[in-house]
């Protein structure tokens, strides 16, 4: 997630150690937390979820190695950084077969340190890019037979039903099991329509030249009934740049995206808040681009989901497929050489920014 502060755990039982450590990552930008024991570190990792932790091989009550062997048993995706003394190659190499992702003598320096933990961060996001890959690569594979399979079955029983629904004399309870029915059906349909709109490839031929302003005003046009049938109270404020320059895009699919959001929006505004729509573009960027912001103060989304937002599948709301963010990120970044990030914070608040390169088709890094 673009701008969000990594978060690394800090444990040493020498305070000074910790302190010094903690003054140079913090003012790199990064969020710690501090630790002195190894039994506080893993309440820490338990709550807090650290990407990073840079841990003591020597620890009061619970050595470096028991420490580490825990994080590994508990969550194998948290990079460990091990801290050891002058001349303790082997005990390193041990770590490093234990599971470390690296490991520092003492004591550090800014360099050293900074570096190390660049690297450990960096390949874990190659790792992280490269796993996401081969699974929307099996998925894109998967989708189209399952689809198939889902697709016709419904057909049968979307008919059955009907049938059944005329020949049924009046009665409260059969009428409501059908409607129920009904429902489940149109879901799974949407289902099957999202599994094959992520399995698509891009059609180059279906980019026109386009105003984003008017993707947006055609999304919330569409969305007014929308928004009249709600209970709630919902302040809709649209910032949008004037003279923005015209862009290449499938128009429909960028509508896709909004009107997704725009929806994701409203749902996580319980009773009262509001939704923002900027759009903005500044030529003297060397890489030329638009911006689209959108923001809620809804209730945000849980950390834990939000670490794996765009894969396939993951979802914070009860009975959403978990796909309609991924097609939003597939739209953007493949068929238009952008990007999507998310910013949230549970009870706070979402915000979505969506970059379309301006000019030539070149993607925005």
């Amino acid at each position: 997630m673009a701008d969000e502060k990594r978060k690394i755990l800090i444990v040493d039982d020498e305070k000074d150690i910790v302190d010094t450590i903690n003054d140079i990552l913090v003012e790199e930008g990064y969020n710690t937390f501090l630790s002195y024991d190894g039994k506080d570190a893993l309440r820490q990792i338990n709550e807090a979820s650290p990407e990073l932790v840079l841990l003591d091989c020597y620890l009061p009550e619970m050595t470096g190695m028991n420490v580490l062997k825990k994080i590994r048993e508990a969550d194998e995706d948290i990079s460990v950084i091990m801290m050891t003394g002058h001349g303790e190659e082997q005990l390193a190499v041990s770590l490093m077969k234990a599971g470390a992702s690296d490991y520092l003598k003492k004591p550090l320096g800014k360099f050293t340190l900074l570096s190390a933990v660049k690297d450990v961060l960096r390949k874990k996001d190659i790792n992280r890019e490269i796993i996401q890959s081969e699974r929307l690569l099996l998925l894109g594979e998967l989708f189209p037979f399952l689809a198939h399979e889902i697709r016709n079955p419904l057909h049968a029983i979307g008919g059955a039903l009907t049938i059944i629904q005329k020949r049924t004399k009046t009665d409260p309870l059969i009428e409501q099991s059908i409607n129920v029915i009904h429902d489940e059906i149109k879901r799974l349909n949407n289902f099957v329509k999202e599994c094959l709109e992520f399995s698509n490839p891009s059609d180059p031929s279906r980019l026109t030249s386009t105003d984003i302003n008017d993707i947006i005003i055609s999304s919330f046009d569409l969305m007014t009934p929308v928004f009249q049938d709600l209970s709630k109270n919902i302040d809709i404020s649209l910032s949008l740049q004037e003279d923005l320059p015209k862009i290449k895009t499938n128009f429909n699919q960028i509508k896709q995206v909004f009107l997704n959001i725009i929806k994701n929006s409203v749902e996580a505004i319980d009773n009262k808040g509001t939704l923002i729509v900027k759009t903005s573009y500044n030529p003297k960027y060397f890489k030329k681009f638009l911006t689209i912001q959108f923001s809620d103060n809804g209730k945000g989304i849980k950390e834990e989901i939000s670490k794996k937002i765009f894969d396939p599948f993951v979802t914070n709301k009860v009975g959403g497929t978990g796909l309609g963010l991924a097609v939003c990120k597939k739209i953007i970044c493949e068929n238009h050489n952008g990007t999507i990030d998310i910013q949230s914070k549970e009870g706070k608040g979402t915000t979505v920014i969506i970059k379309l390169p301006v000019g030539d088709s070149s993607r925005i890094l």
